[in-house]
């Protein structure tokens, strides 16, 4: 396995997952429960799928503030449904400007 993308989920205020997985194979890597979102849950994860052999060659993220900066060493990707999540924050779905 040799890439890895990261997914999380929360349900409720204080309980969340966080699962790694090998985007060619879809294998779950490695999983952690969390009671809240932080880079450093990123960075341990990380770290300790390192720590089991496993090659990291690229991360898919959500583009979480500091987290980018945080994998200097390893190739960073914003998630496209993120991406697309931005946009729309910023474009109408309805335009009234024949420009738009």
């Amino acid at each position: 396995m040799d890439t890895s993308g990261r997914r999380s989920a929360f349900f409720g205020k204080n309980f969340g997952v966080v699962v790694y997985k090998d985007s060619l194979s879809g294998t779950i890597i490695f999983t952690q429960f969390v009671k809240q979102e932080t880079n450093q849950i990123y960075l341990d994860g990380v770290k300790e799928i390192s720590r089991r052999g496993i090659k990291i060659q690229s991360i898919i993220c959500d583009g979480r503030k500091g987290l980018m900066q945080l994998f200097s060493d390893i190739p960073i990707q914003y998630c496209q449904f993120h991406q697309v999540k931005t946009i729309r924050t910023y474009l109408s779905k309805k335009p009234k400007l024949k420009a738009n």
